[in-house]
């Protein structure tokens, strides 16, 4: 399965399952690979295109073997405070992909300078791990988290 969200600029596809559109910035792709699925694209407009593109392997997701595609406009991310749900659920915010798998969280959160956000990952969740796009980020600790960094975090607790 594979997840690509659109950070700047625009993208079009077409897809083997027939779909085609463009995915403006914030909107994101979400894909379920049988045996292949293709993703093309270019970026109509004259800003930098950037994407960020996630694959998440699933033990149960193998028997499956029909491909299927969500595209999910950027308008139709539901949000809870500076968190845009991808995948998964932050309060009332829940993601819009049907097919998504129920054991992941996917977030995509823009904080201002200086903003504070605290995620306690649910019972069953035991990995916790973030990128930084733009910025850096500062964790409870102290240490911090630099730009197109990631950090992995175990079961802590923390």
């Amino acid at each position: 399965m594979t997840l690509t969200v659109v950070l700047n600029g625009a993208v079009s596809f077409e897809d083997a399952t027939g779909k085609r559109g463009e995915l403006a910035a914030a909107g994101f792709a979400w894909m379920r690979t049988g045996s292949t699925l293709w993703h093309e694209g270019g970026h109509p407009g004259h800003e930098p295109l950037r994407i960020f593109h996630l694959w998440i392997a699933q033990l149960e997701a193998q028997g499956r073997s029909a491909a299927a595609s969500e595209y999910i406009a950027p308008d139709e991310v539901e949000e809870d405070g500076p968190v845009r749900v991808l995948l998964g659920e932050s309060g009332e915010a829940r993601s819009r992909v049907r097919e998504a798998p129920v054991d992941v969280n996917c977030f995509h959160v823009r904080l201002k300078d200086r903003q504070h956000f605290r995620y306690a990952a649910p019972d069953g969740h035991d990995l916790i791990w973030l990128a930084v796009d733009r910025g850096c980020l500062q964790l409870q600790g102290g240490e911090r988290v630099l730009w197109e960094q990631i950090a992995f975090f175990g079961d802590s607790g923390a």
